[in-house]
């Protein structure tokens, strides 16, 4: 975090576990192919990074 920005980072456990079951319910394969290569990525985050507007 600086003057201008605030960047949030989460693990991203449960966003890996929703897009399987969404891949699952939609039968898409595109969200089960990813979600089955990202399976076995450990400590993966994902954030948000909001600015300040001028």
């Amino acid at each position: 975090m600086d003057g201008n920005s605030l960047l949030i980072v989460m693990d991203a456990t449960k966003l890996l576990k929703f897009a399987s079951a969404a891949g699952a319910m939609y039968n898409n394969s595109m969200l089960g192919t990813i979600s089955s290569y990202l399976s076995g990525v450990e400590g993966m985050e994902c954030g948000v990074r909001l600015e300040k507007s001028k």
